[in-house]
């Protein structure tokens, strides 16, 4: 992949997993995506609205990854663990701001406590006031996705965040 470097790993008692270190733009970004979508495929999910829902978490967290970032590189690791707790993790990992690394841990503290659609729909009518930094890329990994978010800021200025999908028998 031209722009990144995708390592896919070895399978370790059950889960498999892909970092992609990328330097975004419009031409990469769906590269990454059918990256993303292929590696969970090759790998036996081929649930489409599993896949559809993951493909919208890759895009929002690499979109949100990029827009804050304060250099030009943000990795994407891909976890699918098929055997103990059957899920898939999806990380990014940025350099960014303290400020912007708060308003990812309020807006996701924010969805964790209350009711994660009326959150939504509240981000929804304040997007229209304020076009950037809306906050609905990580509503919807959450409420479209049915995705579970964390983020963490460490002191060396990264900012990672987190989303993990439970997968069911059927997916």
């Amino acid at each position: 992949m031209r722009g990144g470097m995708a390592t896919p790993a070895p399978a370790v008692g059950g889960e498999h997993f892909a970092t992609v270190f990328v330097q975004l733009n419009a031409q990469t970004l769906p590269h990454v995506r059918r990256f993303v979508q292929g590696f969970v495929e090759s790998n036996g999910k081929t649930d489409p609205n599993f896949i559809a829902g993951l493909v919208v978490a890759v895009h929002e967290l690499l979109e949100n990854a990029v827009k804050y970032s304060t250099d030009s590189t943000t990795s994407l690791e891909v976890k699918l663990d098929l055997r103990h707790s059957r899920h898939v993790v999806l990380i990014t990992k940025n350099l960014a701001t303290r400020e912007s690394a708060a308003r990812v841990a309020a807006l996701i503290k924010r969805l964790k406590i209350a009711d994660p659609m009326r959150v939504y729909q509240e981000l929804l009518e304040e997007s229209a006031a304020r076009p950037t930094e809306s906050g609905l890329g990580l509503a919807r990994i959450i409420v479209e996705c049915q995705m579970e978010l964390s983020s963490v800021y460490d002191s060396d200025g990264q900012l990672s965040v987190e989303a993990i999908s439970r997968l069911r028998s059927d997916q």
